[in-house]
C-alpha cells in the first residue's frame, strides 16, 4: 500500500513539474499541495456538507481530501482548464463533476453551494479575471458559504495579493488568515465566509 502510494505520489509530482513548465503561469506551481495544506484547505468539508465546488485541482491534492470527506449523495464538481489534469482527475475520481469552465447557470450551482475551494494561482492572474472569479464564486455560494483559496507566504505581502485580501473582505462577512508552514513553499490558506 505504502509503495503504490508513493509511486502515484511521485507520479504526480512528475505530472506537475510538466504541466509547470509547458504553462507556468496558469500552473502556478513546480509540485502539488501538500497534505498539510490540503487538510486546512477542506477541514470544514464534512458529511453533511451538501453542494461543493472546486476550482483548479491540478493532480488532485486537494479533491482526494474533499471525496474522502464527503458523503455519497454530496454533489461534487471540479473545474479545470488544463486537459491533462482534468483527464487525471476524471480517471481518479469517476464519480466527480469535471468541467473546463463552469456555466453555473446550467449547472444549477447559483446559491447553493456550501463550500468553494481553489487552487487557482490568483497571484498569476490580472486582477480582472480574479475579480470575476471571484464575484462567479460569491454568487454561487449559499449563505454562509465558505470559499477558501490559499496564497504562497512569499508571495503574501505583494500587492496584487494585497489587493485580493482587501477585495474579499469588501464582499464577504468574514475573512480569516491561516500559515501553512508545511507546503513547498509556505502557504497563508484565506477562508472567506458569505453572511448568512
Amino acid at each position: 500500500m505504502r509503495q503504490t502510494q508513493l509511486k502515484t505520489k511521485s507520479t504526480e509530482i512528475r505530472s506537475f513539474l510538466g504541466e509547470f513548465i509547458r504553462s507556468p503561469i496558469s500552473t502556478g506551481s513546480i509540485i502539488p499541495s501538500s497534505r498539510q495544506l490540503a487538510k486546512l484547505m477542506t477541514h470544514t468539508i464534512d458529511e453533511n456538507t451538501q453542494n461543493i465546488v472546486e476550482f483548479g485541482p491540478g493532480t488532485g491534492s486537494f479533491t482526494r481530501m474533499i471525496h474522502q470527506k464527503k458523503n455519497k449523495d454530496t454533489r461534487f464538481a471540479v473545474v479545470e482548464i488544463n486537459q491533462r489534469f482534468r483527464e487525471h482527475i476524471k480517471s481518479l475520481f469517476p464519480d466527480v463533476e469535471v468541467y473546463d469552465s463552469l456555466q453555473p447557470e446550467t449547472s444549477g450551482f447559483v446559491g447553493n453551494v456550501d463550500a468553494v475551494v481553489s487552487g487557482l494561482p490568483f497571484s498569476n492572474m490580472k486582477w480582472e479575471d480574479s475579480e470575476d472569479i471571484i464575484n462567479s464564486i460569491h454568487g454561487m455560494l449559499a449563505p454562509g458559504g465558505e470559499f477558501k483559496t490559499f496564497l504562497y507566504f512569499h508571495t503574501f505581502q505583494l500587492g496584487k495579493n494585497r489587493v485580493l485580501i482587501d477585495y474579499l473582505r469588501s464582499q464577504f462577512a468574514s475573512v480569516n488568515l491561516n500559515f501553512v508552514a508545511r507546503n513547498i513553499p509556505p502557504a497563508v490558506v484565506v477562508s472567506a465566509y458569505k453572511k448568512s
